[in-house]
């Protein structure tokens, strides 16, 4: 079974057919945007995540390699989360058996491979702040679950497309 598929059925066992642009992870709705506004767990989650990120780019400040680093991490989570959009949008046509049915495999590849490149960059600016004596303690926190690091991406996904090349 894809990864997917395995989403989408989750998904549906937890609360019927998705129709909205959120994925179920370990049993919790993860929103985009603000729509986690009003919920004060998510809240939370989301504020944790957002320093997290900012904590990050005071790292990077002043250090020219970290920036870049730092810059290809807003662009994987950026990606990332309009592909899982996108993957959103397939599913939901498919079970409306209209536009890009059958297209889901493909997609769902492609998200995998840009959900991997997200971790890889995360732990290269790990790496990097390390190797520089930085405090590198945000990558622990934001945690090693694939699931973890697609709940974070989710949280700061409109920081990091602020100044992105997409």
């Amino acid at each position: 079974m894809s990864l997917f598929e395995s989403w989408k059925n989750l998904a549906e066992e937890q609360s019927g057919p998705i129709e909205s642009e959120s994925v179920s992870i370990n049993k919790e709705t993860v929103n985009y945007g603000e729509e986690a506004i009003g919920d004060p767990a998510l809240e939370k989650k989301k504020n944790r995540s957002e320093e997290l990120f900012l904590d990050m780019l005071n790292l990077a400040r002043g250090n020219d390699a970290l920036m870049f680093q730092f810059d290809e991490i807003k662009d994987s989570v950026v990606r990332y989360i309009n592909k899982r959009r996108e993957l959103n949008d397939i599913a939901k046509e498919s079970r409306e058996n209209v536009g890009r049915s059958g297209q889901e495999e493909h997609s769902d590849r492609e998200q995998r491979i840009i959900h991997d490149a997200l971790i890889d960059n995360l732990n290269i600016f790990s790496r990097m702040c390390a190797n520089l004596g930085k405090d590198n303690s945000w990558r622990q926190n934001i945690g090693d679950l694939r699931e973890s690091v697609a709940v974070w991406a989710d949280n700061v996904y409109s920081l990091a497309q602020k100044d992105t090349k997409f």
